[in-house]
């Protein structure tokens, strides 16, 4: 079992932030967190989806992915797909749910005390912020469990036959991941509060977009 120094470790731990980061914008991923993103696009909600969402994934590929290394084996391929059959039915799922939703979208305006008015759009919907939130992890931790296998068989393939050595590159993996997509949900924030700032109407449209596009992205990990 080969022992590695700091310094032939820091490469490989550096690759965990760089794969958790693309990891992160793959489009299933990013279909999920721009569905919630677009109900509440104001950036510190915006964000917050994006976090909670690497949460949840960051903790099943660490947890899932750590006893798999300490026992030695990996997820069976039947496991796997059956695993990506599930995340095709709930971002299917939740592409209905958006474009359903997609109607309590509206702009709505506050004033400060310094006379400045803001206008931003948002939904209403059962459930509440605190109901998004939990969805947001919840997919992220879907994801994560889908996308275990993929992470864990890429450390043999770095050399590292440590469970220790193997934990710390899954959980700089999972942090790589929140770095992406937070950056990227407040981003889509930004973008999305822009674009339908002042107009209920193109607000709506902005959720349909979105509700499609999972739908979709859903509809080829089905078919894939």
């Amino acid at each position: 079992m080969p022992v590695f120094t700091c310094m032939e470790l820091l490469p490989i731990y550096l690759s965990a932030l760089v794969l958790g980061t693309a990891h992160a914008l793959e489009p299933d991923h990013l279909a999920a967190v721009t569905a919630f993103v677009v109900r509440r696009p104001r950036p510190l909600h915006a964000a917050g989806f994006g976090a909670r969402w690497a949460i949840g994934h960051g903790a099943a590929i660490f947890a899932v992915g750590v006893l798999l290394l300490i026992a030695g084996r990996s997820i069976p391929d039947g496991w796997t797909s059956l695993l990506d059959r599930v995340v095709g039915l709930a971002m299917i799922g939740l592409g209905v749910w958006t474009l359903v939703t997609a109607k309590t979208v509206h702009a709505h305006s506050h004033t400060h005390t310094d006379g400045t008015t803001h206008t931003h759009p948002h939904a209403h919907a059962r459930g509440g912020e605190h109901g998004h939130a939990h969805a947001a992890t919840g997919f992220g931790l879907l994801h994560g469990l889908a996308g275990t296998g993929p992470a864990v068989a890429l450390i043999p393939l770095l050399s590292l036959r440590s469970p220790r050595e193997g934990a710390v590159y899954l959980f700089l993996f999972g942090v790589g991941t929140a770095v992406g997509m937070t950056a990227y949900a407040l981003l889509a924030g930004v973008l999305a509060a822009r674009l339908a700032r002042g107009s209920g109407t193109f607000s709506k449209t902005v959720s349909t977009v979105a509700g499609l596009f999972a739908m979709l992205v859903g509809f080829i990990w089905l078919l894939r």
